[in-house]
């Protein structure tokens, strides 16, 4: 498996408990950096090649020779950067390789305490909302919980894209994501059955959230060419990324409805889920506007499809 890194293969880097080995730029050549953790490494190698990747846009570093085979200085800048990046994540963090199942099959007597990440009361397949009340993990609520959930990870995604190409939409990216968790706690504080008025009243969704996503719609669509057929979604990473966000978006409104719907959820939710899934189709036109990608319209298949009879 090979990545590209502004145009120049790159082989997959490889962790390994010796150490870590960078598979040398467009050769067969391995640079050894010395014996550090696993974990370490790898963080070391990906700071390592965003460095080597930002030295090219702004034109530091060394390039290749137009024969390609000039790689020399290259590897050594490459090798450089990895041994800084080393460097600063020995300083900077606690990074420690992880545990094999092996190793956790029997619990030593210097084994760490429990984490809080697990419960094992949810293992009946019943869980706990917000306002402590216990439901099947298949009710709507869970469902709309988890619907959001997910499309708070694709827009983190999204969001990563925006930062590597620049496009301004970061920022409003995870100003959304903040929303989407407060959208979480509406939802998982049903309005019917919640006693308590500390609770609600700390999970109220309220509406200026989503004047402030139309104004904020309209702004991107104000820059944005007029829309005169169907597109189809794509148009790089960050604006595909965002198109596949818009999908989920709406999948998080159907199941909100329901809950809307039996008095269980604000309707304000529901009203910032169909706004957001606009302004992110409109983000997503953006994004592919920002880095020069055109849009490609839908076209009707025109081949001729022969009658039955024929």
């Amino acid at each position: 498996m090979a990545t590209r890194v502004l145009g120049l293969r790159t082989s997959r880097i490889v962790s390994r408990s010796s150490g870590v080995r960078q598979r040398a730029v467009m050769g067969t050549k391995y640079s050894s950096l010395g014996d550090t953790v696993t974990v370490a490494g790898a963080v070391a190698a990906g700071y390592a090649l965003h460095a080597m990747a930002r030295n090219f846009r702004s034109g530091a570093g060394p390039r290749r020779s137009a024969a390609q085979n000039d790689e020399g200085d290259f590897n050594h800048a490459l090798a450089a950067e990895m041994e800084a990046a080393l460097k600063h994540v020995r300083q900077t963090t606690s990074l420690v390789a992880p545990p094999t199942v092996e190793d956790t099959e029997e619990e030593a007597a210097d084994s760490p305490a429990k984490s809080k990440l697990y419960t094992r009361t949810g293992d009946g397949g019943v869980s706990s909302l917000y306002n402590m009340e216990r439901r099947e993990k298949d009710d709507l609520v869970f469902e709309a919980l988890g619907a959001v959930d997910e499309l708070h990870a694709h827009l983190g995604v999204a969001a990563e894209h925006a930062i590597m190409v620049g496009n301004g939409l970061h920022d409003t990216i995870r100003s959304i994501q903040s929303r989407l968790i407060d959208v979480g706690a509406a939802i998982g504080t049903p309005r019917e059955t919640t006693t308590s008025d500390r609770k609600l009243k700390r999970t109220e969704f309220p509406e200026h959230y989503v004047l402030r996503l139309e104004r904020y719609a309209d702004a991107l669509d104000s820059q944005l060419p007029p829309l005169r057929n169907f597109i189809l979604a794509g148009g790089g990473f960050c604006a595909a990324h965002l198109h596949v966000a818009r999908t989920v978006c709406r999948r998080s409104e159907r199941v909100v409805v329901g809950l809307i719907r039996s008095g269980q959820t604000e309707p304000s939710v529901g009203k910032f889920l169909n706004r957001l899934s606009d302004t992110l189709f409109a983000a997503a036109r953006y994004a592919a506007l920002c880095e020069g990608k055109g849009e490609t319209a839908y076209r009707k298949d025109d081949v001729d499809v022969p009658d039955k009879d024929e």
